[in-house]
């Protein structure tokens, strides 16, 4: 399996009008995510456009060890400048696309009531 596909599997599979390809982060990409968050320690969510829709990338602390970025790519949401509590329920929408609305929005709250690391 790729790391694409690999990814596309741990985002929940792929969806129809979604190919694999697609899911390919540049290294351009990863750079542009890793300064961004370096210069937003405190952010846990960004979205950026890219890849005819919105990217949306969340931080996931890693202790000492640098931060796991996690993509997901959103052909629905179209704002770029958000708050974490805005970008939260959007990104867990967008990489889990089977979930009912009521569970995308309880994992979005019960992840931003627990602290930044």
């Amino acid at each position: 399996m790729t790391g694409a596909a690999q990814i596309a599997v741990a985002l929940g599979g792929t969806r129809p009008g979604l190919r694999v390809e697609e899911m390919v982060v540049t290294e351009d990409d990863a750079r542009s995510d890793r300064e961004w968050f370096t210069n937003h320690p405190t952010r846990r969510f960004r979205a950026r456009a890219g890849d005819g829709g919105i990217w949306l990338i969340r931080r996931v602390p890693q202790g000492a060890d640098p931060a796991v970025l996690l993509r997901a790519l959103s052909r629905s949401h179209r704002h770029l400048d958000e708050t974490d509590g805005d970008l939260a329920p959007a990104w867990f929408a967008a990489a889990y696309p089977d979930w009912p609305v009521e569970r995308v929005l309880r994992r979005a709250r019960k992840l931003l009531k627990k602290r930044p690391a």
